[in-house]
């Protein structure tokens, strides 16, 4: 099976896939974003320039084809769900409106099981606490023991709210990715075995699930 977790921004979107064994287990961890700092390219940060653009639906298209390819042998998705006020300003929160509902209809439209969470979901599985900012879920990266990206190539998270360009997009896509795999092993085992704040997950979830398309 594999599992996918999406981060999405018009800038630096995060997708971490992960291949998992009969048990539920991390045997691969694989992952893409992009970045506008030439520095950190990779096969697995794609670098672009916004001088190479008409539009912004041409890199809106660039980073959604690459995305979409990315995805398209998962089993299930999951992603954070909007949330309008972290933007900043109306215009990019229609921007990542945008962007980020093409993405999510073509997920659909691949047949894909979308699982949604919100942030605060997230960050509650992840870190502990739904109020986490980004030097904590970096912090609770760190502390993760189960295989994960290798993200040494980026800086450290320095500041809580803004995060490191491409390297906090990741850890938010890997921290989907490993809430949607708790909720399968609470499905599957109940939650009981977890520790306190999971079942505080499970009880509370804030999440909707967006069944496939199946065909006409």
């Amino acid at each position: 099976m594999k599992i996918a977790g999406l981060d999405m921004s018009v800038t630096h979107t995060g997708v971490v896939k992960l291949h998992l064994d009969e048990r539920l287990n991390i045997k691969k961890a694989d992952w893409l974003t992009f970045t506008t700092t030439k520095k950190y390219a990779s096969d697995r940060c794609i670098w672009y320039s916004n001088k190479d653009w008409n539009s912004k639906y041409d890199k809106y298209k660039f980073m959604q084809d690459r995305i979409l390819k990315f995805v398209e042998d998962a089993d299930y998705v999951s992603a954070e769900d909007y949330a309008f006020g972290a933007a900043g300003t109306v215009g990019l929160v229609f921007d990542l409106a945008e962007f980020e509902g093409w993405i999510r209809q073509s997920i659909w439209r691949m047949g894909k099981p979308l699982y949604l969470y919100s942030p605060m979901t997230i960050k509650k599985v992840f870190t502990k606490h739904g109020d986490s900012d980004k030097k904590s879920m970096w912090d609770a990266y760190k502390r993760v023991t189960l295989l994960k990206p290798d993200l040494s190539q980026f800086p450290p998270v320095v500041n809580g709210k803004r995060g490191t360009e491409s390297l906090s997009d990741v850890i938010d896509a890997y921290a989907a990715a490993l809430t949607l795999i708790t909720e399968l092993l609470i499905e599957r085992d109940g939650p009981e075995k977890f520790p306190k704040h999971i079942q505080e997950f499970w009880k509370n979830r804030t999440r909707e699930v967006i069944l496939g398309y199946k065909g006409a």
